[in-house]
């Protein structure tokens, strides 16, 4: 969603007559596009205002503007219109932020630009956009986009400060998205990946009688038969709206990669129902069978926290348990880190100790490539499609199979970024695979 919000950033900048610089010290211009998912996420940020510091010592015209998900209330700082004070307290936190913006508010930001140079910058976009989704992106690359559907969250986990960056789901209208990916079909994209913060809560809003109101399923079923794209995968969805007509959508379309994230966050249910996730650990499993049962060679990824509020060893050791049980493809697990704001900064004790939370996590990750170590074995001597993504340093390219392996191999041919190529898997490691191209 970052680099989806990022490249819209960046086309309505260039609208307004900006040009773009590679690097932070040639900028005038700099606007931060934020996660506060996590604290590390948020510390990269302050990080960033000691180099701006120094950058302004050079050059005092700078200017610094903030985005993204630490951002409330859109406004400039006080210095500049009395009438577009922001109460953002991001202005309290240091003094070499100029303005920030909601990136809902997207289309309106020449107007902030305009307060901030005191001068006219450009015409912001127009009040027919319904959403920020209406700024049409230039794609970092053309063969591999990301569509975003859907923004915003309703389930309130405790943990997640989303609900109330992102405010409620809000999705696009199902014509809107299908027009976007037949554009990007014609300009050479081949895999399209369907963004939202719970993207199979999707829900069409608008009123048109050949779509239904509720139903990601169907919205697949749309895009996979447009013409150029060759493979469809979808971010971040929620195991509670993972149902038998997704899953379908997964066994009989054939653009629809075979891999599905399904974040669990934990393995035990006491757990669980603190998150206040909405499932059980019976559930969810119920959910991975009907999966592996349906959806030929699936990928299975997951989210994980260690460490929330009160685990205990035993809750942890059933986390440990679903790990063998499922045999993830790839966890992105994470130690809990309590957001300002949420449920469980408010209600919970972060009583975990951070020793603790680094053990877990080191365990839950040795745990993984030990499975991955064997299943990836298993691989050698298999083919698969790999859409060529780019060219490591030492020559040799990489890409991903349609179930989330990452494969890198040796090509004689060089034009063949963003082509899908067959490669026959000859070694395996714990996060990559190494191949050679067959005809």
């Amino acid at each position: 969603m970052n680099i989806s919000d990022s490249e819209r950033i960046h086309t309505v900048m260039k609208d307004a007559g900006f040009g773009f610089e590679a690097r932070m010290e040639e900028a005038d211009l700099i606007i931060m596009n934020t996660c506060s998912v996590k604290q590390k996420a948020e510390d990269k940020v302050w990080g960033h205002f000691n180099k701006i510091k120094h950058l302004r010592r050079k050059n005092k015209n700078v200017r610094v503007g903030l985005t993204g998900c630490m951002v409330r209330e859109s406004g400039v700082a006080k210095a500049y219109a009395s009438e577009l004070i922001s109460k953002d307290k991001l202005f309290q936190s240091s003094d070499m932020l100029d303005f920030v913006f909601r990136i809902e508010d997207l289309p309106r930001l020449n107007s902030y630009l305009s307060i901030v140079y005191n001068k006219e910058i450009g015409q912001d976009y127009s009040d027919e956009l319904t959403s920020y989704f209406g700024v049409r992106p230039e794609y970092a690359q053309s063969f591999q986009v990301y569509v975003p559907v859907q923004t915003g969250c309703n389930k309130f986990c405790t943990y997640c400060i989303v609900p109330f960056t992102r405010k409620r789901e809000v999705s696009r209208s199902m014509q809107e998205i299908i027009e976007e990916v037949k554009a990007l079909a014609d300009q050479g994209a081949r895999e399209v990946t369907l963004l939202g913060q719970t993207v199979n809560s999707y829900s069409h809003p608008g009123s048109p009688e050949e779509y239904s109101k509720n139903n990601f399923a169907e919205l697949l079923f749309h895009i996979n038969k447009i013409p150029g794209i060759a493979r469809i995968r979808y971010t971040s969805p929620h195991p509670m709206d993972m149902n038998s007509e997704l899953i379908r959508a997964h066994v009989e379309l054939e653009k629809v990669c075979n891999h599905v994230h399904l974040p669990a966050q934990s393995g035990d249910t006491e757990v669980l129902r603190r998150m206040n996730r909405k499932y059980t650990r019976e559930r969810y499993m119920e959910v991975v069978r009907e999966v592996k049962e349906k959806i030929p060679d699936v990928g299975i990824t997951t989210d994980i926290i260690v460490g929330f509020c009160g685990e205990t060893d035993e809750e942890f050791e059933q986390t440990s348990a679903l790990f063998r049980e499922v045999e993830f493809d790839t966890s992105f697990t994470s130690r809990y880190s309590s957001r300002k704001g949420t449920y469980s900064d408010k209600n919970l004790l972060d009583d975990v100790p951070s020793s603790v939370k680094a053990a877990r996590w080191h365990h839950l990750n040795n745990l993984m490539i030990e499975i991955l170590m064997e299943k990836n074995a298993k691989l050698i001597g298999k083919t698969y499609a790999i859409l060529t993504e780019k060219v490591l340093p030492d020559g040799r390219f990489e890409g991903m199979t349609t179930n989330y392996k990452r494969v890198q191999f040796q090509s004689k041919k060089k034009d063949i970024i963003g082509k899908i190529i067959p490669v026959q898997i000859t070694h395996s490691k714990e996060f990559v695979l190494l191949g050679k191209p067959i005809s």
